[in-house]
């Protein structure tokens, strides 16, 4: 068993009062998640050049989003748009219905 991963399956008092001093919100876990995706996607697509601080400024842009949906497979994550803006876009970008933070070389 990987030694980071000891303390969430066998908490002592000691590990249970860190993993409680900062709480982890589902809130957490949308926004963490829609980074990773994110970022897999654009290792995965060969999208290397992508201006990661322009991705970091545009997510918060609500007005960017409001008339875009994302493709099939990923329309579960429609609702986004309304709880976590931010997510939703990382999402879009992600399946390529925003282009968006090229660089230029």
């Amino acid at each position: 068993m990987f030694p980071s991963l000891s303390i969430v399956v066998n908490p002592t008092p000691l590990s249970k009062a860190l993993l409680n001093a900062h709480r982890y919100s589902f809130s957490n876990a949308k926004e963490d998640a829609s980074k990773v995706a994110c970022l897999a996607f654009l290792i995965k697509d060969g999208r290397l050049d992508m201006n990661i601080e322009g991705l970091k400024q545009n997510r918060g842009d609500v007005d960017r989003i409001k008339d875009f949906s994302l493709p099939n497979d990923f329309s579960i994550l429609n609702k986004l748009k309304a709880i976590s803006p931010e997510s939703f876009y990382l999402w879009a970008v992600a399946t390529e219905v925003i282009q968006e933070g090229e660089s230029d070389k």
